[in-house]
């Protein structure tokens, strides 16, 4: 009688392995990074799927995609990119895929976009809330041209960029009441966020490549005099460097992940951590 049972649910379990699972026939839409997702879905809610190009942990900076991805993006509705970054640059330039940068009308730091390319300008734009309000902006305007019977994204566009200009106007009072003027990471990711609220932000990282011995030793004594208490650093990169800087100036290590989809979170959370505490 137990064998019989057991060859029973063996045989139910193997009906419902081989039962055909229900098809997801929903346009789809694709994103360069996670960050991206967010502001999609922000607007479409769940119209529409919406799938990462980039892996979680990936570096942006290595990032190659393979050749199935790139086949899977032409059954996409659209590809959206920063259209600041390398890897997104030669989805169009090598390899012939059509996408729709957000970048166009964000005021570049350190060069210039022009033609779908980017000259020597800091890629991280959606790390900053003025920033991230006109790539919504760019966002809403081609979902309209490309689902344009969907009336509800007009009231969805608006409660974004309601929630973004909230969260600008917290930075900045934030920031108004706090009376730091720089803050210290490895790799600076948050150049648009350091414009956007008056701070410097300093790098531990030399032109993409490991600080020197003596470069170190300078800033360890500067932080030191003004009482740098944070040193923020991102994985991939070395944790190791963050931590011996961090030591030698007594200050706390902090993680933070800026690809996180999250990125509500991300910024209020950096907000409150760098600004309150």
């Amino acid at each position: 009688m137990k064998r019989a049972f057991i060859i029973l649910c063996a045989a139910l379990l193997a009906v419902a392995c081989a039962a055909p699972q229900p098809v997801d026939d929903r346009p789809l839409i694709t994103v360069s990074i996670a960050p991206l997702r967010s502001l999609v879905q922000a607007i479409v809610w769940d119209d529409v799927r919406v799938e990462v190009l980039i892996p979680e942990g990936a570096s942006p900076e290595t990032f190659e995609p393979t050749p199935r991805q790139i086949a899977a993006l032409s059954d996409s509705r659209a590809v959206y990119t920063v259209g600041l970054m390398e890897f997104e640059r030669s989805l169009t330039s090598r390899m012939g895929v059509a996408t729709t940068p957000l970048c166009e009308g964000v005021e570049l730091i350190g060069g210039h976009y022009h033609n779908g390319h980017n000259h020597g300008a800091d890629p991280h734009i959606w790390t900053s809330p003025p920033e991230l309000r006109i790539m919504a902006k760019n966002l809403h305007r081609h979902l309209r041209e490309i689902f344009p019977d969907s009336t509800c994204y007009d009231e969805r566009y608006a409660e974004l960029d309601a929630a973004l200009k909230d969260l600008d106007l917290y930075a900045q009072s934030c920031f108004a009441m706090c009376e730091k003027k720089y803050f210290i990471i490895y790799h600076p990711a948050l150049t648009y966020f350091a414009r956007a609220y008056g701070i410097e932000q300093v790098a531990i990282e030399q032109e993409g490549r490991e600080p020197s011995a003596r470069s170190v030793t300078e800033l360890i004594e500067r932080a030191r005099r003004d009482s740098v208490r944070q040193v923020f650093y991102q994985r991939p990169y070395p944790a190791s460097v963050v931590e011996t800087v961090a030591e030698g100036i007594g200050a706390k290590p902090i993680e933070i992940d800026v690809l996180d989809e999250d990125l509500y979170s991300t910024i209020n959370s950096l907000i409150v951590t760098m600004a309150l505490e």
